[in-house]
């Protein structure tokens, strides 16, 4: 590109050499950016859940104590029991954002008054 194609540029106007929508492209440019950056953003702090409701459900009612065993290592790296009540819990961390949820889920649609801070019960 010569001086006069960059000079349009520069000013945002077209010229036989740029084209008529040379200013307009690079003016587009960081808006378009800005946009993929965004919708990267939204995929990349929105992980797909990985703990399915329905199958966790299925598993404590019809499971054994085996089972049920099972599905609590799933989202637990330990119970804090007291007295034989669980009192608080430690969630595993790769799905510790997921746990936490789940259980205030939990907690609001049993209208259980929620505990400050995470893992406690």
């Amino acid at each position: 590109m010569g001086r006069a194609g960059r000079r349009c540029l520069a000013r945002g106007r077209s010229c036989p050499t740029c084209g008529p929508r040379a200013g307009a492209f690079v003016a587009d440019e960081p808006i378009r950016r800005l946009e993929e950056l965004r919708a990267e953003l939204e995929l990349t702090t929105a992980p797909a859940p990985t703990i399915r409701l329905a199958g966790l459900l299925a598993t404590w009612r019809t499971g054994d104590p085996i089972a049920r065993r099972e599905l609590l290592l799933t989202l637990f790296e330990k119970l804090h029991v007291e007295g034989g009540r669980i009192v608080g819990y430690t969630p595993r961390e790769d799905r510790a954002a997921e746990v936490i949820e789940l259980l205030a889920a939990a907690a609001a649609a049993w209208e259980v008054p929620a505990k400050s801070g995470a893992g406690e019960i």
